[in-house]
């Protein structure tokens, strides 16, 4: 893997943006939060995208003190220890792992879903489409971080011209407001929340890109913040306008067909604006998978330089290797979803990844005020413990009353299994722990 210094500031801007992926979160996530939320979709988003302000501070701050591709997990494990920072790196790279095979299964669905409500047939099954997508995804990022990153600097801001013009689009042709308060509950709520906050879990991205990145202490924080910024108020603003265009009875059928009924509402107002906002939601979903792709193949080569997690050893580069295996995770996921069907399957993904990322970041609002030395005149000690009781309350809402019964299962075993481990290594490996660093590359 390169580590020469090519990521300047629109490049590391870019990296942060398609990581959130503001088209696909129109396309899908917002689906997601309508299915359990409804009409209070445009408030979560934006309840989402203040709350989710504290959380962004701490990349913020990490990025300003350390310059490495490890991100959380290397500044967790200076600041509280190895066996903490083992504990984030075992959940970053469960959660960032299962990105990719829930967006290429959310790729082929919407496509296929799409076109058959329309009568459109189509040539091949949807495990197809969500295979040919992830190996595209894959064969792209094995091409190097430069190729990649003029991919993505490119689509992203194609990506960008086009929610401008679709929230005109939308507020243009709105059928007027509804009651965004009708069939709420706290409930609903914070559950919609939790995937409002998934929409901006990748913000940080450019951290795992930071030892290729110039000036990296001065350009990494400022991409951050703005494209933290600038995607929160995109994608606030894209909600009301998108409630406001489908309406109430819209509404329902837009969480009920898992967003697909956006794309039937443009296609019978017109083909083109149909067949542009297909082509974007996918580009969208393929941007996502890139730049996620390439910040864990970092975080796997970073974990390789401290000794974390051994080479493969084999002829074959190891970022060759771990990209393979994502391939594989993603054709297991994808004939998982022939049981238990393609929604099913996706909010249990993604309900993993947020309780996931949840837990990543409770950890790490902690390591921010260990390393401020819990001085609550410091910024970061305030913000940051703002951020982990927030992150806690909608993690305990979650884990008690959200009936996704498999989706809390998996991730407690993540935890039970990451305590296991390290208990395994503490008692039987010590001479493998006493090796592990959390080194600052600068």
């Amino acid at each position: 893997m390169e580590f020469e210094k090519i990521i300047d500031f629109k490049r590391s801007f870019m990296q942060s943006f398609t990581s959130i992926g503001p088209f696909l979160d129109i396309a899908a996530i917002f689906a997601a939060i309508a299915i359990f939320s409804s009409f209070m979709l445009p408030i979560v988003v934006l309840f989402s995208f203040l709350i989710s302000y504290s959380t962004i501070y701490t990349i913020y701050y990490i990025s300003r003190k350390h310059s490495t591709n490890g991100g959380y997990y290397s500044f967790v494990g200076k600041s509280l220890g190895s066996n903490v920072g083992l504990i984030v790196g075992i959940f970053y790279i469960f959660y960032s792992a299962l990105v990719l095979p829930n967006i290429s299964l959310f790729a082929a669905n919407f496509i296929t879903s799409a076109l058959g409500s329309l009568s459109i047939s189509i040539p091949f099954s949807s495990d197809i489409y969500a295979i040919v997508f992830s190996l595209m995804a894959v064969l792209m990022v094995s091409r190097g971080l430069r190729f990649s990153s003029t991919y993505t600097l490119i689509l992203g801001l194609v990506e960008i011209i086009a929610i401008l013009f679709y929230i005109t689009f939308f507020f243009t042709f709105s059928v007027g407001g509804i009651n965004i308060f009708q069939n709420s509950s706290f409930q609903s709520f914070f559950t919609g929340v939790m995937f409002g906050m998934v929409i901006f879990a990748g913000a940080g991205s450019s951290i795992f890109v930071s030892e290729n990145t110039i000036e990296p202490r001065r350009l990494v924080p400022r991409a951050i913040i703005l494209s933290y910024t600038f995607s929160g108020i995109a994608l606030v603003v894209s909600a009301f306008a998108m409630e406001n265009y489908l309406g109430s009875t819209g509404m329902i059928m837009y969480s009920s067909t898992g967003g697909a009924y956006i794309l039937e509402a443009l296609y019978n107002y017109n083909v083109w604006l149909f067949t542009t906002f297909l082509l974007l939601a996918v580009v969208s979903g393929f941007n996502l998978a890139v730049s996620y792709l390439r910040a864990f193949v970092n975080v796997m080569q970073r974990m390789r330089k401290d000794r974390i997690i051994p080479s493969w050893n084999r002829k074959l580069k190891d970022s060759t290797l771990d990209l393979f295996c994502i391939f594989c995770l993603n054709l297991a996921v994808v004939f998982v979803s022939n049981f238990y069907g393609f929604l099913t399957v996706f909010i249990i993904i993604l309900t993993c990844v947020a309780l996931s990322y949840i837990i990543v970041h409770i950890v790490t609002a902690i390591a921010v005020m260990r390393s401020c030395g819990f001085d609550p005149k410091n910024v970061g000690t305030p913000v940051s413990f703002i951020s982990m009781v927030i992150l806690g309350i909608v993690l305990y809402y979650e884990a008690i009353f959200n009936g996704n019964f498999y989706s809390n299962l998996i991730t407690l075993l993540m935890v039970i299994g990451s305590f296991v481990t390290l208990l395994f290594l503490n008692v039987f490996r010590r001479n493998y722990l006493s090796k592990v660093e959390f080194e600052q590359a600068i």
